[in-house]
């Protein structure tokens, strides 16, 4: 468990002064401050570095690293192509997306404050918009799953008429949010009615040998059970709040 690995604090790229601390107990917290320095292209660097590292690890963005490195960083994170479950970046791309529906952000572990979040939705409009639609896209998903649990995402597909399916290639990154329970309270707002099935996302091996279907129905899910139970009081009570918000 993450709560019995000793943490270490490193700088990447890992020197060879490191070596003796390199074991499965471990778990490595990256300074970014003090990782590539003097480099132009530091952000870049620091994502591409993660992403070929096998240990457990997260990262450490302290108060004196700029407003613009951090954009730079979370939308590198964005644009990865790995599946790298980073809670930092992970809790940061939680508090955008609320900030964004409007929903009361709690947490400490953000690299940015609200207004950094405002800031980056402003400056990356399309990008938010389209995890936006993503996310909302995935009630649909969780609703018809519920409907006939299956472990092939294809009879879900089958729903969708063809100007409702897209192959838009987005990061594996942006569904690390569906292992946070806290995530699930996205879901509290309306959400919108441009749904689509993305199947780059849901039918290719994104995700370390897991399926997306094996993402989603994880045990921190806390909508799902909610959907896969419609004689639950709670089911009738979503749906009924959902009219509300629309």
């Amino acid at each position: 468990m993450i709560d019995k690995l000793r943490p270490f604090l490193v700088s990447a790229p890992l020197t060879i002064d490191c070596a003796d601390i390199l074991d499965t107990n471990n778990i490595y917290i990256f300074n970014y401050k003090d990782s590539f320095v003097d480099k132009d292209n530091k952000e870049e660097l620091f994502i591409s570095y993660l992403e070929s590292f096998g240990g457990m690890f997260d990262v450490l963005i302290d108060e004196n690293v700029t407003y613009i490195e951090k954009e730079k960083l979370m939308t590198e994170y964005f644009h990865s192509g790995s599946f790298m479950n980073i809670f930092t970046f992970v809790e940061t791309m939680r508090h955008i997306l609320f900030r964004y529906k409007n929903i009361n952000y709690i947490g400490n572990r953000s690299i940015l404050s609200d207004s950094e979040c405002d800031r980056y939705i402003k400056n990356n409009k399309k990008l938010v918009d389209t995890l936006i639609n993503f996310y909302d896209s995935l009630f649909i998903i969780m609703l018809l799953y519920s409907s006939k649990p299956s472990n092939d995402i294809r009879t879900i597909k089958n729903k969708f008429s063809n100007d409702r399916i897209t192959d838009e290639e987005l990061s594996p990154n942006i569904c690390n949010l569906l292992l946070n329970k806290d995530f699930y309270d996205y879901y509290d707002k309306h959400i919108g009615n441009d749904l689509k099935y993305y199947s780059f996302m849901f039918e290719n091996n994104l995700y370390k040998g897991r399926s997306f279907i094996n993402i989603l129905t994880n045990s921190n899910n806390t909508l799902l059970p909610i959907l896969l139970d419609m004689n639950d009081k709670r089911f009738m009570e979503f749906i009924e709040q959902q009219k509300k918000r629309g």
